[in-house]
């Protein structure tokens, strides 16, 4: 039996995460992150606590989202392109 070719994208945890990743990247550049990893992940993470209050209100809100899209929308499945399924 052959497996199905398709993948999952989470759409409410992928927007939460891009937008944490936002908070934590800051002002930082590729070029720096590649030049000193270590320092930026400290960097990363003394941003992360400077946003703390957003952050938490990301988490929160992605929560509640979820919550929200799973009462409502019996449906997971929101939109799907090729082997690409994006789900609530």
């Amino acid at each position: 039996m052959r497996r199905k070719k398709s993948f999952n994208v989470p759409l409410v945890k992928t927007v939460a995460g891009l937008a944490l990743f936002g908070i934590a990247k800051g002002s930082q550049t590729s070029q720096s992150v590649l030049k000193d990893p270590l320092n930026a992940l400290q960097t990363s993470g003394q941003n992360l606590i400077a946003g703390k209050e957003a952050a938490v209100s990301i988490a929160v809100a992605s929560l509640a989202a979820q919550f929200l899209s799973s009462d409502i929308l019996r449906k997971k499945e929101i939109a799907s392109l090729g082997p690409i399924r994006i789900k609530v």
